[in-house]
């Protein structure tokens, strides 16, 4: 079984701040709400787990954050810029090819609307929207990640900040 879970950003600064779009930061909001978003993904999650990121300062910011309440070291952060901008699901799935079999969980930090696009056709339904700091797991039936496409995929679950959790 490999998962791959989906974090949107917490809330960042506005985009009419002084900064242009990929240098906003998190607000002290974003990143309490992202604190407590971490320690709940941590209460269900344990293992070898691998967080890549957009390199949007917003998104590396909440990656940072979830990854010290994970116990991951900051140091193993992997950003790549194909997250930036318009994912899809073929990005995905490139981007899974580049991480070991022996490696069970990934988790991705990026952006709307491409996470609830990518997230909602993978789990077969066309309802859900990620909010800023949510969590959204899905499970593929395979051991490998390069079968990952062909696999079936399931949402596992959906942790919302507003607690309405699935």
């Amino acid at each position: 079984m490999k998962k791959v879970i989906f974090v949107r950003h917490g809330k960042a600064e506005d985009s009419g701040s002084a900064r242009n779009d990929f240098q906003r930061s998190l607000t002290p909001r974003g990143k309490e709400i992202s604190a407590r978003m971490a320690d709940k993904l941590a209460a269900r999650e344990k293992g070898d787990m691998v967080i890549i990121t957009s390199p949007a300062f917003r998104a590396l910011e909440t990656a940072v954050i979830f990854a010290t309440g994970l116990n991951i070291s900051c140091d193993d952060i992997r950003m790549r810029e194909t997250i930036y901008g318009s994912f899809t699901a073929d990005r995905l799935f490139h981007l899974l090819n580049e991480i070991a079999d022996t490696v069970h969980t990934v988790v991705l930090f990026g952006h709307n609307p491409s996470f609830t696009l990518v997230v909602n056709h993978l789990s077969g339904t066309d309802s859900r929207f990620m909010p800023k700091s949510g969590v959204a797991c899905i499970e593929f039936n395979t051991d490998r990640w390069a079968s990952v496409p062909k696999a079936g995929s399931k949402l596992s679950y959906f942790l919302n900040p507003d607690g309405t959790d699935d």
